[in-house]
């Protein structure tokens, strides 16, 4: 904690590491000898599930008219 109590857990600011110029170096790694699960196999779905109605649209920014510019002819 940065003032030594169990509310000092949540502290943002101040504390003991700011008072005493304290800083804190936190390195992660991975276990070495960490087992790697399975890679799970994954597939499309057929055709005959999918049916679904698709229903397309337009962008936005093709609704927005366009602003001509006054200096063209």
């Amino acid at each position: 904690t940065s003032n030594g109590t169990l509310d000092g857990l949540e502290n943002r600011e101040g504390g003991v590491c700011q008072t005493h110029s304290m800083k804190i170096v936190m390195k992660v790694g991975q276990d070495p000898n960490a087992v790697i699960p399975e890679q799970l196999t994954t597939s499309r779905p057929s055709k005959e599930s999918d049916d679904t109605v698709k229903i397309v649209t337009q962008s936005p920014r093709s609704k927005v008219p366009s602003v001509e510019d006054p200096g063209k002819p």
